[in-house]
């Protein structure tokens, strides 16, 4: 959920630290009381006068105690939120693109000149009447994953494609996405998280 569109994910811990700070401010004349009991039991007069005069002057430093607890609770509490929203964003960016770069290659077609050119597929009755050279189609050709190791700074690489597929069922078309991916590096290139299965992606 969007803490932008919600505003309450902001108040509601806002106004639960307001509430804390007025509850501290409460007890901490019994608290200093208590100190001040077992100060007596000690030598330390410094301590015994300073923690006396923090139960019994309560009032006294309620203003700077209130301001001092709410600015780091929310301080805490904004660099928290912001640590969050940081590791959001970049945990939805690496689930989207898959890693870290996302590189589309168009390839190389060997079709003679003049042809269309295009990976679509044959379809229809007549296709079973043509020959399987033709029903080939144009061949791609796509530099090697190796090519891409020698890029400074490029770790691993993996060759992925996406790409929308009709599955028939039960008499019923449905919509799917078919994606196809080389095993052998796509477990060292693919972005992974241990919540997102329960299963490691390598066994």
């Amino acid at each position: 959920m969007d803490p932008f569109q919600n505003p309450l994910l902001l108040l509601v811990p806002a106004l639960g630290i307001f509430a804390l700070t007025l509850l501290i401010l409460r007890i901490l004349p019994t608290i200093m009381a208590l100190v001040s009991w077992a100060a007596s039991m000690t030598n330390s007069v410094g301590l015994l006068m300073a923690a006396r005069y923090l139960a019994r002057t309560s009032g006294g430093y309620t203003a700077p105690l209130i301001l001092l607890i709410l600015t780091l609770s929310l301080s805490i509490f904004t660099a928290s939120l912001a640590q969050t929203l940081d590791r959001h964003t970049h945990d939805q960016t690496h689930y989207r693109n898959g890693a870290d770069i996302s590189l589309v290659e168009m390839g190389e077609s060997t079709a003679p000149t003049g042809s269309s050119g295009s990976m679509t597929g044959i379809a229809g009755t007549d296709s079973i009447a043509r020959s399987s050279t033709e029903l080939a189609g144009p061949k791609w050709r796509f530099l090697p994953v190796s090519e891409h190791h020698k890029v400074p700074g490029v770790q691993s690489a993996a060759r992925v494609k996406r790409t929308t597929a009709d599955v028939m069922t039960n008499g019923r078309n449905i919509a799917s996405t078919l994606i196809g991916f080389d095993w052998v590096d796509f477990w060292h290139t693919a972005f992974w998280r241990r919540d997102f299965a329960s299963s490691p992606l390598v066994g």
